[in-house]
């Protein structure tokens, strides 16, 4: 479900559930004729057995995802609660979509320390490494994270930089592994599908 990670996709790095575990639209305005006689009739529509709904559920949202609170709020979150992981992981995700790369860094570092155990700690700083081109940095946090938690989510990643790695056998071993230790997951075999075909390998994704 991602590109190949920019340093704004660190916005990801927020804890997510596991992958893989176990208006009624207003009415149109009243034409009116410009010489005051009897209004034009309504143009029909060109396909009128198509729902009066769909056309406009078709146009998609209509409006902006709402906006994440700024720096100043996640360091607040640490100052109240200096010893939580956690907010030090979501201080090191706003430092990173801001572009202050050694901002998270330390936060995402200070995250582990406070919990060596959180897999998703491991995968926040991960994820700061990849977007900062430091692929081989990022497949050792993952491959912890992974050793830690063998949710999908943390194998997929470790493929990933894997692959960016150029280290192919063992990318491609890996998705292999996932494949079939979820072969009856449609969930996650869309998720295989989409890391191939983000990677342009078409005929594993089709597959």
């Amino acid at each position: 479900h991602r590109s190949i990670l920019s340093l704004a996709a660190a916005a990801l790095l927020l804890p997510v559930p596991a992958l893989a575990q176990g208006a009624t639209p207003a009415p149109l305005p009243t034409a009116t004729s410009t010489d005051g006689g009897t209004p034009p009739p309504a143009e029909a529509p060109a396909d009128s057995s198509e729902p009066r709904d769909a056309a406009i559920l078709s146009e998609g949202p209509t409006e902006p995802s709402p906006k994440m609170p700024g720096i100043p709020y996640y360091e607040d979150l640490v100052r109240k609660d200096p010893d939580d992981p956690e907010t030090h992981q979501t201080l090191a995700a706003a430092f990173a979509r801001a572009g202050k790369v050694d901002d998270a860094r330390r936060e995402a570092r200070r995250a582990i320390e406070l919990g060596p155990n959180r897999a998703e700690a491991h995968q926040a700083l991960g994820l700061i490494e990849e977007g900062a081109s430091n692929t081989a940095a990022a497949t050792e946090l993952y491959r912890k994270a992974a050793s830690l938690d063998g949710n999908v989510e943390f194998r997929l990643d470790l493929a990933r930089s894997l692959f960016l790695e150029s280290k192919i056998p063992e990318a491609l071993a890996e998705w292999e592994k996932i494949g079939k230790d979820f072969e009856g997951n449609l969930e996650v075999q869309f998720a295989l599908a989409d890391a191939f075909r983000e990677l342009c390998r078409f005929e594993e994704a089709q597959a």
